[in-house]
C-alpha cells in the first residue's frame, strides 16, 4: 500500500485523497473571544496545499472557561454570527486542494492551563503529578458529566454546519475523556468509575450523543492512548478492550497515540533502547495488538513517523490505514508534497537536528531533562506556527531559548486579554489578579542561564 492511495471512511463515506494526516497540534492563534482568526486561515491554507489528505485541527475546546492553552479556539454554546463566519473561513481554507479537515473537540479536564483557570472539572479531585502548571481539579457531579457530553454534541453540530468534514473526540493524552479511563485519575463510585466498563461510559456516551447530533453523513472519530505508560493507569490491555468496544460504535476512524502530561510518551519519551523502527514509529507495536481487536474501523497511527519506507510498511503489513504527522509540519508546511512527489524519502524533524542548547541543560536540574527538552522543543514549534499564521517563513534553526520565552509571554498576553467569560466565577484565573506565571518562567530561565554562564566562565 502506498502513502498516495486514497481511503474511503466506512460510515460517512468520505474519501480522503491519500494516507497522510496532519495530527492535532495546539496552535494558540484565537482572538480574545476564543474565535478562529485570519491566522488560522493562513496557516491551514498552507497545510491544505502542503500535501496531507486530512488535517485535524488543534484541540478546540467545548467550554471557554477551561483551556488546554491560552489561544485555543472554543465552540461553546450557541455561536453568534461572527463566530460562525470565523469558523466557515477556517473550514474553507483547511479544505483547499481537495483536503479534508476534522475538528478535534476537547476538554482539558485536570490539565487545564493555570494561566486561564485556577480550578477545573475532572472525574475526581486527584491532582496531576505533572510538572506543568495546571489547574486544581474538582470532582464533577453526575449531572455535570451529562452536561459536558451534550456540550460535545452541540459543538460537533456547529462544526458540521460551518463546513468541516468531521470531528475527532480527544480521549488521549490525559485530557478529560482520557482521565475517565485512567484509574489513577478516576476513583468515582458511580456509573462513571470503578470497572473499565464504567470508566469508558463517558466516552461511549459522548460518541453516541455526537453521532446522534450530526448523523451518518459526517465523519466522527476518536483519539485514544495505546497506553498511559503509568503503573496502575490506563494500560495497554485496557486500551485493547476499549478499542474493541469503539469498533462497534459506528466510528469512521480511531487515532492511536500514548501518554499524558505525567508521562509524555506522545513526545517520544519512551527511552533510547529501542530498534530503529520503534524509535521512529514508537507506538507501532502497541497498534499491532489493538488491530487484532478492531475489524471495522480504520486506524490512524501517530507518533514519530518520518520515512516513506516505515510508513508504507505500517500501511501494508500492520493494519494501519493512515499515518499521523506532527513535528515535520512545524518546520515546513508543504513537506508532505516533497514526500509524495519523491523529492525526499524522509521528512525533516526537529529532534534530528535541533541541538538542545548547553545553557538549557541546567533547566533539567529543575524540571528533569526529558520535560525540559520537550518544553523547549514545543515552545520553538509553537513559535513557528505563529510565524506561519502571520504568513512568514518557518525557522529551520530557531533560537530555542528565545522562541520558548516568546511563546510563554505570548500565551500569558492572550490569557490576560480573554473576554466574554462569566464574571465572578471563582475557578477562573482571569477574574483574579493577573497571573505572574510568565514573570516566574522568565526569572527562572534567566537565573538558569546566568548560573550556567558563571560556571562556564569559572
Amino acid at each position: 500500500m502506498k502513502i498516495s492511495d486514497p481511503i474511503t471512511l466506512p460510515v460517512s463515506g468520505l474519501t480522503i485523497k491519500n494516507r497522510l494526516c496532519k495530527s492535532a497540534m495546539t496552535e494558540g492563534l484565537c482572538d480574545e473571544y476564543g474565535r478562529a482568526t485570519d491566522k488560522h486561515v493562513t496557516l491551514y491554507s498552507a497545510w491544505a496545499n502542503g500535501g496531507c489528505g486530512l488535517l485535524i485541527t488543534g484541540n478546540v475546546q467545548i467550554d471557554r472557561r477551561y483551556l488546554e492553552r491560552p489561544g485555543n479556539v472554543c465552540i461553546a454554546g450557541v455561536q453568534d454570527q461572527k463566530q460562525k463566519e470565523a469558523l466557515k473561513k477556517y473550514a474553507k481554507a483547511a479544505s483547499e486542494n481537495g483536503t479534508k479537515c476534522f475538528v478535534q473537540l476537547s476538554h482539558p479536564g485536570r490539565q487545564a492551563n493555570v494561566m486561564v483557570a485556577k480550578e477545573s472539572p475532572a472525574p475526581s479531585a486527584i491532582e496531576s503529578r505533572s510538572k506543568n502548571p495546571v489547574a486544581k481539579p474538582f470532582a464533577m457531579s453526575n449531572d455535570m458529566v451529562k452536561e459536558t457530553i451534550q456540550q460535545y454534541a452541540d459543538a460537533a453540530l456547529v462544526c458540521k454546519e460551518t463546513g468541516f468534514a468531521g470531528v475527532q473526540l480527544h480521549a488521549a493524552h490525559g485530557y478529560l475523556l482520557s482521565t475517565f479511563l485512567n484509574p489513577l485519575a478516576n476513583d468515582r463510585l458511580d456509573e462513571y468509575g470503578g470497572s473499565l466498563e464504567n470508566r469508558a461510559r463517558a466516552l461511549l456516551q459522548t460518541i453516541r450523543a455526537v453521532r446522534k447530533a450530526v448523523g451518518d453523513d459526517f465523519a466522527v472519530g476518536v483519539k485514544i492512548n495505546t497506553s498511559d505508560f503509568q503503573k496502575g493507569g490506563f494500560s495497554h490491555k485496557d486500551a485493547i478492550v476499549v478499542a474493541e468496544w469503539l469498533d462497534n460504535e459506528g466510528l469512521d476512524f480511531i487515532e492511536l497515540s500514548g501518554g499524558n502530561y505525567e508521562s509524555p510518551a506522545m513526545a517520544g519519551d519512551l527511552g533510547k533502547n529501542k530498534s530503529t523502527i520503534e524509535r521512529e514509529a514508537y507506538f507501532l507495536k502497541y497498534a499491532r495488538d489493538i488491530k487484532t481487536a478492531v475489524h471495522n474501523t480504520p486506524l490512524i497511527l501517530t507518533g514519530g513517523f518520518r520515512s516513506r519506507d516505515v510508513m508504507e510498511d505500517a500501511l501494508s503489513n500492520d493494519g494501519i490505514s493512515m499515518i499521523g504527522l506532527g513535528r515535520p509540519l512545524c518546520l515546513q508546511t508543504d513537506c508532505v508534497n516533497d514526500l509524495l512527489e519523491g523529492r525526499v524519502e524522509t521528512l525533516r524533524s526537529p529532534e534530528t537536528f535541533w541541538k538542545f542548547p548547553w545553557y538549557l541543560e541546567w533547566m533539567a536540574l529543575l524540571l528533569g531533562k526529558s520535560l525540559a527538552k520537550i518544553l523547549v522543543d514545543l515552545g520553538s514549534m509553537y513559535w513557528n506556527l505563529v510565524l506561519a499564521g502571520n504568513g512568514e517563513p518557518m525557522l529551520k534553526y530557531p533560537n530555542l531559548f528565545m522562541s520558548t520565552i516568546r511563546t510563554t509571554l505570548r500565551d500569558q498576553e492572550i490569557a490576560n486579554s480573554l473576554k466574554g467569560l462569566p464574571l465572578g466565577d471563582p475557578t477562573l484565573q482571569q477574574n483574579q489578579p493577573k497571573s505572574k506565571l510568565h514573570w516566574y518562567v522568565l526569572t527562572v530561565t534567566i537565573a538558569v542561564v546566568g548560573v550556567s554562564l558563571c560556571i562556564t566562565l569559572t
